[in-house]
């Protein structure tokens, strides 16, 4: 399996590489932005499932459900 690369990226958006670049330092930048994007999803996910919670151990019930369900 190959690495991805930004060419890839910018013809998946329909974007020039030179486009992509304009607003992205390097690959890696690219990258810790997804990260970045794709943890604050997450977290929405699980701060929704365990905010109205009673109890810790439904809290904790809530938590696994979403980890395991709500991910996809």
């Amino acid at each position: 399996m190959r690495k991805p690369r930004v060419l890839d990226l910018a013809k998946a958006i329909g974007f020039s590489k030179a486009y992509i670049y304009k607003f992205f330092d390097s690959k890696q930048a690219i990258g810790e932005i997804i990260c970045a994007n794709r943890l604050t999803e997450f977290m929405d996910i699980v701060n929704a499932a365990i905010v109205d919670a009673p109890t810790a151990s439904e809290k904790l019930r809530r938590l696994f459900k979403a980890i395991t369900e709500g991910w996809r």
